[in-house]
């Protein structure tokens, strides 16, 4: 909910500001939690989806629909590196939204979790992506 309204998300924001404001917000890119975080001067890393597909406004499309998950790894694998190579989200219908890219997440509720996390973890550094944990991104130095 908090992806899609603005308020929340900055209710969200806030609470992590009165908690600790030196946490990294970890939000869903081009989302209102992406965009209250950075108003708020959080620390925020945008992420994407590797097992999930995006519609042209660029939310996940329904886990409803036959066409939410992406469950082959060699699939999800160039899915991902093409995002970070343009920086921008693929949307199912081919469509491009420029976007910024801290973070891939991987859900482990999928059958092929693992190995789509090993084949995407080679094809980035394979691809010169230098990968390292958030607190060590030289945008949080």
């Amino acid at each position: 909910m908090a992806c899609e309204d603005y308020d929340l998300a900055k209710i969200i924001s806030e609470s992590i500001i009165e908690a600790n404001k030196n946490l990294i917000f970890l939000v869903p890119t081009g989302s209102q939690m992406e965009k209250a975080g950075k108003k708020l001067n959080l620390k925020v890393a945008a992420e994407i989806f590797a097992d999930r597909n995006y519609e042209d406004d660029g939310n996940l499309i329904s886990r409803k629909k036959n066409n939410a998950m992406i469950t082959d790894p060699k699939i999800a694998k160039k899915h991902i590196i093409k995002m970070v190579e343009t920086q921008a989200l693929n949307c199912y219908s081919g469509k491009q939204i420029p976007c910024e890219i801290d973070s891939v997440c991987v859900h482990g509720d999928g059958k092929s979790a693992v190995n789509t996390a090993k084949q995407i973890k080679e094809g980035l550094i394979k691809s010169g992506v230098t990968l390292n944990p958030l607190d060590k991104m030289k945008k949080f130095i």
